[in-house]
Order: C-alpha cells, then structure tokens, then sequence
C-alpha cells in the first residue's frame, strides 16, 4: 500500500525524504543556513544541512512568524557553504525568493506560503533577514 504525502506544492508517495528544517534570524542583515534540528533545542538548535550529494532539495512550504509586528521580511536562497547567524553571507549566495514577511506581518501570526523552489546537491539552503526578527521554517523533499 502506498501513502501519499502533500507538502506544500507537491505530493509525493511515502515519507522517504520529507524535510523539515528551520532558521532563527534575530536581526536585520543577517544569514543563517537552514539546520535540521535532529539533536537540537528548537529553532536553529540543530546542524547546517547540506543537500545529499546526488540528490536535490524541492523546498514546496514555507512557514514564518515575527515576534514584532510590521517584519520587514526575509528571502530564502542557497550557497556552498554553512554559515552560523550573523552578517557573513555563503559562498557564492544565490536568492531564490522574493521578499517574505512584508510590513503587513502581525506580531506572532503564523504565515504559510506554497512554493516550489529548488536547492542543488551539495548546496546549503540559507534565509537573509532584510530587517527585524524572523522564525523560519522550510519543508519539502530531497530526492
């Protein structure tokens, strides 16, 4: 019997795959490679994820929410390297995203948005805060 899971914009059958992964920004202009939290204490208490070598991440959600109203927003994208918090970006930095979290954001409201972005093998997954704090989440598959 086969499962069918939907994550976002994509379904695929089983389990097999899925990731979860999250970033903690608490300032503007800062980046944060994506971490798995196996191991970790929530929010970015985990390690950097790279993507399988011979495999690519599909990230298809996105879930964000800011401690403080009017969050001026954050884009996700990829680079060769982790990189803790702070104002260091990833070698060769490569956007996937518009800017998230526009200054309509509500304090502590939780945002979803349905995407379909693509993250190369061996590639770090990251999110630059362009201002403020901000509680990301990313989901999708690595196959």
């Amino acid at each position: 019997m086969s499962i069918a899971i939907k994550v976002g914009s994509l379904v695929q059958n089983g389990v097999t795959g899925l990731v979860s992964l999250s970033a903690y920004l608490t300032a503007a202009a800062r980046y944060e490679t994506f971490e798995s939290n196996r191991g970790g204490t929530g929010l970015g208490g985990g390690t950097d994820y790279q993507v399988t070598a011979g495999k690519t991440l599909y990230i298809t959600k996105i879930i964000y929410f800011s401690p403080v109203a009017n969050c001026e927003g954050f884009i996700i994208g990829y680079g060769d390297d982790g990189v803790a918090e702070g104002a260091a970006a990833p070698t060769n930095p490569v956007g996937l995203t518009p800017m998230y979290g526009l200054s309509s954001i509500v304090a502590r409201q939780l945002n979803e948005v349905n995407v379909f972005l693509i993250v190369p093998a061996q590639k770090f997954p990251y999110a630059y805060s362009i201002a403020n704090v901000s509680s990301i989440i990313i989901e999708g598959y690595e196959v």
